[in-house]
């Protein structure tokens, strides 16, 4: 079985798909955020990740979710 994802770049642009087979899928664990850091640094876990590709990925989900807020302001005001 095969997933299609959509696949965005550092800035959220769409750059394409991929598609995952279930095989490159099937060891995925879900984590909190700050556990999953705390893994890597600690080494507690086997991993392919830097904790400096973790803290991009939580600037980008913050940049996102400010993104997201000042949208929701602008929507609600009529401001922007």
């Amino acid at each position: 079985m095969s997933e299609l994802l959509d696949v965005v770049d550092e800035r959220g642009i769409p750059t394409g798909e991929v598609v995952n087979r279930e095989e490159e899928l099937s060891c995925v664990k879900w984590f909190d955020y700050e556990a999953c850091v705390n893994a890597v640094r600690e080494n507690i876990i086997p991993h392919c990740i830097y904790v400096e590709e973790l803290e991009m990925v939580r600037a980008q989900a913050e940049r996102s979710r400010l993104i997201g807020a000042a949208m929701e302001y602008e929507a609600e005001t009529g401001k922007g």
